[in-house]
């Protein structure tokens, strides 16, 4: 293991050590929700520790993979790097635990939405966040995500528990607010 290697799970299980006192579901806002955006945000500030020749997007735009950085067992919080080429889209999806989100290079727009059985998705706010910037939600937040035209994208994504333990998670058609299973593949960082 390279120095940078060390470096980045040494953050990493900081990171997990910090999240591991919250609610698997909600987010809190308070000092240790503050605590873990200052150090998203720090942690995706440190460039060098994510080199794309570790961290390879998908070969063609329009895909993505997801790293694991730290995943320890089914009811610890994960942190995962998602590495994508330009152009791809994340259907409107919850994930049943809370999210924090910090782009490193690139960015996204995020769109948030409430649901009502029966009825069409309505968006509530759309943001961009970029480098330096940070989003969070709770387990039952619906949101879509795209990376931006002509731009690879690397974001940190921490989550409450890991996407082994997100069984429940769903995705929805966005105009008759039907929800149907939303499974992600995960690739496995070998430090």
């Amino acid at each position: 293991m390279n120095d940078l290697q060390s470096e980045l799970n040494l953050h990493a299980a900081e990171l997990i050590a910090a999240a591991t006192c919250l609610d698997k579901y909600v987010l809190p806002k308070n000092d240790d929700e503050k605590r873990l955006r200052d150090m998203m945000q720090s942690l995706a500030a440190k460039k060098k520790l994510f080199n794309p020749s570790v961290f390879r997007p998908a070969d063609e735009d329009g895909e993505e993979k997801l790293y694991v950085l730290s995943e320890t067992d089914e009811s610890s919080p994960a942190l995962y790097l998602v590495s994508a080429q330009s152009r791809v889209y994340s259907p409107p999806h919850d994930h049943t635990t809370w999210a924090i989100i910090a782009p490193i290079t690139g960015g996204e727009v995020n769109t948030l939405f409430s649901r009502k059985d029966g009825l069409p998705l309505e968006v509530i706010t759309t943001a961009k966040i970029y480098p330096g910037d940070i989003i969070g939600m709770n387990g039952d937040d619906i949101h879509d995500s795209a990376t931006f035209e002509n731009e690879a994208t690397l974001c940190l994504h921490l989550y409450g528990k890991p996407f082994s333990a997100m069984t429940e998670r769903r995705k929805f058609d966005p105009q008759t607010g039907a929800a149907s299973a939303y499974n992600v593949k995960v690739s496995k960082f070998e430090s």
